[in-house]
């Protein structure tokens, strides 16, 4: 006969840094880190819904395939009939041409995305002229099963386990969040809280922000009141995770790169995708690599990333999906207009992961003595990697091999 399960709840607060937690800032969070276990995080180079893979396969990118949310694949993209408005790209205001996308993307691109198989289908920021070379690189969600092929995700070990899992998003359910909290069943094994708040505040106003401020407090409030509704609702609750993705630095620089497309052979002999962060390059003359390739970084001011430096940053795909070349920028340079964001962002994240505003933070705390340095092998830090794991742990179930971290439960 079945036990009773052993449960545990875990918090992603986005693009919280480690050095924002403090008692006047985070009281709650805080006590949560003195009672247990606080360790600073360390990101991985990608944005957030790459970490969320990383988190919950506790593989690293180019082992679970997942990095960006659109990928190079002109044979199977689904926006080839969007070719069409190539001559928006052209008008004169840019505040314009993303309106018109952010307009497509919250209206007919949901019908036409649920009709071609995708749970969500958007146009992010991509030009038009360039948008049949793209795909989604997943159709469906990260919490769907065995989304990723080849390696189960935290879920998926659930799932198979017949344990009971619930997932909830502050940026999908606002303010029915603690509502839909408060309706958990007691045998849920597994609660994992997605807190975007932070995150969007650092992006729309910057960190220096009364905004920013407030953002922290609220959301240090909110998991205070998560904490107490989930304690209370699941009685086997042995474990309670605070943790976030990333860091965040201040704007200092903004780039506009609009300018390579106008270099020469551009839709031709190269096609380029401009993050927030990042110029990734695909190419399609060999003969012109060298000659483009010197073009580029002289434009764009980035480091061009060694086949040594993705392998150790873990997105060496041996692939095109996501680029033939890599060029990253310094912290605090934000690329502007890019092809993800639809206002100018005050502030970003994604850079070299060795920046010390790029690391988050880990907080654990056990219901049943609580963890400590005297209790745990002695760790300065945390990957991403070790979340999956430690989750797991917690819930004394087997981590599969495709996990690559360690348990610190």
């Amino acid at each position: 006969m079945k036990g009773p399960p052993k449960q545990v709840l875990a918090i992603l607060v986005d693009a919280l840094r480690y050095d924002v937690v403090n008692e006047e800032s985070t009281p709650f969070i805080s006590k949560l880190g003195r009672q247990g276990q606080m360790l600073p995080l360390k990101p991985i180079l990608g944005y957030s819904d790459s970490i969320r893979a990383t988190i919950f396969t506790g593989a690293s990118p180019d082992r679970h395939g997942y990095w960006m949310s659109y990928c190079h694949s002109p044979g199977t993209s689904p926006f080839k009939a969007f070719r069409r408005l190539g001559f928006v790209d052209y008008l004169p205001s840019d505040f314009l041409r993303r309106g018109i996308k952010f307009f497509l993307s919250s209206t007919i691109m949901k019908p036409i995305g649920r009709a071609k198989g995708y749970n969500e289908l958007h146009l992010h920021n991509i030009p038009f002229h360039l948008i049949d070379k793209f795909d989604m690189t997943l159709k469906t969600d990260m919490t769907s099963p065995h989304v990723f092929d080849g390696f189960p995700t935290i879920f998926d070990v659930l799932r198979e386990r017949g344990e009971n899992f619930a997932y909830f998003d502050s940026s999908k359910l606002k303010s029915n969040l603690l509502p839909r909290i408060d309706t958990l069943d007691s045998q849920t094994s597994f609660v994992f809280v997605y807190l975007h708040y932070i995150d969007a505040a650092s992006h729309w106003f910057g960190l220096e922000s009364t905004e920013f401020r407030r953002a922290v407090r609220f959301v240090d409030s909110l998991v205070q009141k998560i904490v107490s509704c989930v304690t209370q609702k699941l009685p086997g609750l042995i474990g309670v995770m605070v943790f976030s993705d990333h860091g965040m630095a201040e704007e200092q620089q903004r780039i506009d790169l609009s300018s390579l497309a106008r270099l020469e052979g551009f839709g031709k002999d190269f096609i380029f995708a401009l993050d927030a962060t990042m110029v990734r390059v695909w190419y399609y003359n060999p003969e012109k690599v060298g000659k483009l390739r010197t073009a580029i970084a002289h434009s764009c001011g980035g480091r061009l990333l060694s086949q040594s430096e993705c392998k150790k940053l873990g997105i060496s795909f041996g692939n095109r999906l996501y680029g033939d070349d890599i060029f990253l920028l310094e912290e605090g340079k934000i690329i502007f207009p890019n092809f993800h964001s639809y206002v100018h962002p005050k502030a970003m994240h994604a850079y070299d992961p060795s920046y010390k505003d790029q690391t988050g933070v880990f907080v654990l705390q056990t219901r049943n003595g609580f963890l400590s340095s005297r209790q745990q092998p002695a760790a300065e830090s945390v990957n991403l990697v070790d979340i999956g794991p430690t989750i797991l742990g917690l819930m004394k179930i087997d981590v599969p091999n495709t996990f690559e971290g360690r348990s610190l439960a």
